[in-house]
């Protein structure tokens, strides 16, 4: 099994979160990260499930994730995840019994996957034309 890394970009394209996810035969473990400006917003929750769905896809029976147990927002988007959650001293270890995958898993994960990179196309391109428009101004002193 091979570990993905899925990423969260703002308009500008500056990485705002990020998903690592440590494959396994029987398990893969997640580690989520994302910038303080862009907490709350669903980026945390909406990496965990990207991350859950390809590894379900992969045929990986269980998600594990650990953090601090004072760490609320994480324990906040396990549970969101559907994620048991088990407390014990400092730590916070969350498992998810992934369902077998369906064709419509697959089409799911396919179609993420495209309106990804077509988002992150058109988002390189706006931004590509505003630095341009920026640059221009700079030598005409407009």
């Amino acid at each position: 099994a091979t570990d993905v890394v899925f990423g969260v970009h703002d308009a500008r394209l500056a990485l705002v979160g990020a998903v690592h996810l440590a494959m396994g035969d029987a398990m893969a473990e997640l580690g989520v990260s994302v910038l303080p400006d862009a907490r709350e917003a669903g980026v945390g929750t909406a990496l965990v499930a990207r991350a859950a769905e390809h590894a379900r896809n992969r045929a990986v029976p269980c998600l594990y994730m650990h953090c601090l147990a004072e760490n609320a927002r994480m324990v906040r988007i396990a549970r969101r995840a559907g994620m048991d959650v088990v407390f014990d001293g400092g730590d916070a270890d969350a498992h998810l019994a992934l369902p077998p995958a369906t064709p419509w898993s697959h089409a799911s994960e396919m179609l993420a996957d495209r309106v990804a990179l077509c988002d992150y196309a058109l988002r390189a391109e706006v931004e590509m034309w505003r630095r341009l428009r920026a640059a221009l101004a700079d030598t005409t002193g407009a």
